[in-house]
């Protein structure tokens, strides 16, 4: 009996069908949208006459923005509640789709990118607080769900060249952002439909001190960005001043990190 008891009691509960699938519609867009672009690059730049070495910022940009929106997202999960969180994703995701197309200079366009990337990072961070939430287990969440999770991601990005080669031979480039509104549509759908809504919650006092550590964030990001536009120069005039300033701020920002909850 004893045994039994113990037996149901690590066995990890089951997540909805529904709900692994509203989840898995939004965290399918970020590595999607990362290698969906590379078979775009060459059309790209021939469109807007630019070099390769300036528009694989269209790459980097999304990168650059993903490496700092996805902790950034996690934290505003915890603060507003991560349905919220995942929904706002969406919506930006939708924008970036409507932005991209219509964009009349490589810099909106990187925009777009930019503002796809932080879309496509809600999904991971809020996905996985719902699903540990669901699961009334915060510290184990169910293997098989995250699973399901890490497949949709794989899979997708396997299949991103291929579905660009595919959308650029039937509306050029500007179809790898459009089909972001159907993605987008589909995945708004299932989530007002299928997640759970967000619990009240009373933030503590350390988190209405500091909700967002704001100049973490900009020595990350100051970091990240010189960096690359270091190694983005290193096949025309090299810009060697970005490399010391990546250095310093990297230093500061672990320095600051240090000193802060």
């Amino acid at each position: 009996m004893s045994e039994n008891r113990s037996a149901k009691s690590t066995s990890a509960p089951k997540i909805r069908p529904s709900l692994l699938a509203s989840i898995a519609s939004g965290t399918l867009l970020n590595p999607l949208n990362s290698s969906m672009i590379a078979v775009a690059l060459v059309t790209i730049a021939h469109s807007f006459h630019v070099g390769i070495p300036t528009v694989t910022w269209l790459v980097s940009g999304f990168y650059l923005a993903a490496a700092v929106g996805q902790p950034l997202m996690g934290r505003l999960a915890d603060l507003f509640g991560p349905r919220k969180v995942f929904l706002l994703g969406l919506l930006l995701v939708l924008g970036a789709g409507v932005l991209g197309p219509l964009a009349p200079s490589l810099g909106v366009l990187i925009a777009a990118r930019v503002l796809q990337a932080f879309g496509t990072s809600t999904a991971y961070p809020s996905g996985l607080a719902i699903i540990r939430r669901e699961a009334g287990n915060p510290d184990r969440p169910p293997a098989s769900a995250l699973g399901v999770i890490s497949i949709a991601a794989n899979v997708s990005a396997g299949l991103g060249p291929s579905l660009g080669g595919l959308l650029i031979a039937f509306a050029d480039w500007q179809g790898i952002f459009a089909v972001n509104i159907l993605f987008a549509i589909v995945g708004l759908s299932l989530g007002l439909r299928y997640l759970p809504p967000d619990p009240a919650r009373s933030a503590d006092r350390s988190s209405r001190r500091a909700p967002i550590d704001v100049l973490g964030i900009l020595l990350a990001a100051g970091a990240l960005a010189s960096i690359l536009v270091f190694l983005l120069s290193l096949s025309q005039s090299v810009r060697w001043i970005f490399l010391p300033v990546s250095l310093a701020l990297g230093t500061g920002f672990v320095l600051y990190e240090r000193s802060v909850a």
